[in-house]
């Protein structure tokens, strides 16, 4: 493996392309981020848990799909790296708005567990902890992304 920074800075390129599989809608590349037997959980309000790659892509999809648009953004972080496995937090904000015009906002942090594997670093593990939520009236105009963007 490199040096601390270069590997730190491998570990945030995996969250800034979780962040990018959820805004693009990019199924593949979400679960191309995760060991086999990785497990995603989102915390109570939404209190859920899925294991393995294929029921983490079955339930990106499924919350995707309930998005007129969805946006999420990765704010700081902080990583600890000790040999072939690392620890970090996010602070996160996500918006989005639902088809039924249900405008929703949240900020929270997500606590990552990654293994470093096949000169990649992968999840292990990611917790979402939301920190406050609102569902605040997005009456503004929502855009779809070009196709093959």
């Amino acid at each position: 493996m490199n040096n601390q920074f270069e590997q730190e800075q491998l570990i945030k390129s995996q969250v800034a392309k979780f962040a990018d599989a959820v805004n693009v809608g990019d199924r593949d590349l979400f679960m191309s981020l995760w060991l086999p037997e990785g497990v995603w959980t989102l915390n109570p309000p939404m209190d859920m848990v899925v294991t393995g790659k294929e029921n983490i892509g079955n339930l990106f999809t499924e919350l995707l799909d309930n998005w007129e648009f969805f946006v999420q953004m990765v704010h700081t972080g902080v990583i600890e790296i000790k040999g072939q496995e690392a620890i970090a937090r996010w602070c996160m904000s996500e918006i989005g708005r639902s088809h039924q015009g249900k405008g929703f906002q949240n900020y929270g942090i997500y606590q990552d567990k990654l293994v470093y594997q096949d000169n990649q670093w992968l999840f292990s593990q990611r917790i979402y902890h939301f920190s406050y939520i609102e569902e605040p009236q997005l009456s503004g105009n929502a855009f779809k992304l070009p196709k093959n963007f």
